[in-house]
């Protein structure tokens, strides 16, 4: 069995803003991390949802990244699936609006368990972390992550 540390769902958001007032205002959770307008994470008890714009090439307004929380062992780099030069690399899902992540200690040993069990991987790294994208049976996103 893997050995999971946490899990988030990440939600494809058309407007940023306007997803945030909807989870924070309407739904009560607080934002904890934000990145500019390229990722927020709203949070309640045992549950973080990651706001992630669906355009393509989505970056922040004023070209830094500010945080309104503090997440342990995160830096203000660029949030997972941005590359250097900016381009979102997170696949985007097509037939629904959401991936789920799991957080894992050992990403590299985990995937390997379940490779070997017929799951395919897409592998992505960047400063902030290691990512292994995944479908579930019937295509749901998923993916496997593993912060530096």
């Amino acid at each position: 069995m893997p050995e999971i540390k946490k899990a988030n769902v990440t939600i494809m958001v058309a407007d940023l803003d306007r997803s945030l007032e909807f989870y924070s205002g309407l739904l009560g959770l607080y934002e904890d991390l934000r990145f500019g307008d390229s990722w927020a994470e709203m949070v309640t008890k045992g549950l973080t949802v990651g706001l992630h714009p669906k355009r393509p090439g989505a970056q922040p307004n004023s070209g830094s990244f500010a945080s309104s929380g503090t997440l342990a062992g995160h830096d203000q780099s660029p949030p997972f699936g941005m590359r250097a030069e900016g381009q979102v690399a997170h696949p985007a899902p097509k037939e629904n609006h959401v991936s789920i992540g799991f957080e894992v200690q050992d990403l590299k040993k985990t995937a390997k368990e379940l490779e070997a069990k017929g799951v395919v991987f897409q592998y992505q790294e960047n400063e902030v972390n290691l990512l292994a994208f995944f479908k579930d049976p019937d295509g749901t996103h998923l993916y496997l992550t593993q912060v530096h």
